[in-house]
């Protein structure tokens, strides 16, 4: 937190900062530290460019990268979203069941299963909590749920 106490510092000297923000200075100082550890690990001048680098000082870079950063591998997991394409509504004229579909198939799913989705981010659609219940709204762009009865 001392470096963003520095940052704050530096930020009540309107008079010398003109038009910087606060993140504006942090963020070079951010870069200053980071270049600075690169330089200690690896020695290069830090005005050289990465075209200039032999395949082994390249290689010496890219530790240094990694050892300052910490290296993680990701892992993107894909989701799937689906979007309704039917509405069934009960005897007194509310939505009850939601046809939705997937890459493969159509099933019709009930309005609990369907908000719990919708939630998730597995659903296009929007849940809306209002005094009287929750309920799904399309989302914006796509057609209403009134053309979609059957």
């Amino acid at each position: 937190m001392r470096l963003f106490a520095t940052t704050i510092k530096m930020a009540k000297l309107d008079h010398m900062l003109g038009e910087t923000t606060i993140l504006e200075i942090w963020a070079g100082e951010v870069v200053i530290i980071y270049r600075k550890a690169i330089r200690v690990q690896t020695k290069f001048d830090m005005e050289r460019t990465v075209k200039s680098l032999s395949e082994e000082e390249y290689e010496k870079l890219l530790k240094a990268m990694e050892t300052h950063e910490g290296r993680k591998e990701g892992h993107e997991e894909f989701k799937e979203i689906k979007k309704i394409t039917g509405v069934r509504m009960n005897k007194k004229r509310v939505i009850s069941e939601y046809l939705i579909k997937d890459l493969k198939q159509e099933q019709w799913c009930l309005k609990d299963v369907a908000i719990a989705m919708a939630e998730e981010g597995r659903l296009h659609a929007i849940v809306v909590h209002a005094k009287t219940g929750v309920y799904l709204r399309p989302e914006y762009g796509s057609k209403s749920f009134k053309e979609l009865l059957c």
